[in-house]
């Protein structure tokens, strides 16, 4: 769930419409730009690893055993933040644009209700 104009993105365990009251992480977006929002996932052997490059964790309620929150990209050799990391087996990235697609595609998917 993202709210915009509060900037404020919610990252829930599991299915939900409405704001949830536990398994959740919430974000402060002021500083992730629209062109450039893009939310990298892979799933670990007990849980998984989420960023969302140039966010701030506001709150969490995930058991951080388990689910890993990073703010920012992993850097190449030479120290430039970029998604590649995301790309490799048992991960993916979306663009939270509009119908974005997710790359690899192999990888995972999102459901859009």
């Amino acid at each position: 769930m993202s709210d915009y104009g509060n900037n404020e993105r919610i990252i829930a365990l599991g299915k939900v419409r409405n704001r949830p009251k536990t398994d959740y992480i919430k974000l402060d977006i002021s500083e992730v730009t629209e062109l450039g929002d893009e939310i990298g996932v892979c799933w670990l052997e007990n849980g998984w690893q989420l960023v969302n490059d140039k966010s701030k964790i506001i709150e969490i309620h995930l058991d951080t055993a388990k689910y890993v929150v990073k703010t920012s990209w992993y850097e190449d050799a030479d120290g430039v933040p970029n998604a590649a990391f995301y790309r490799n087996a048992n991960c993916y990235t979306v663009g939270t644009l509009g119908y974005s697609k997710i790359h690899p595609n192999s990888n995972g998917y999102i459901v859009r209700e």
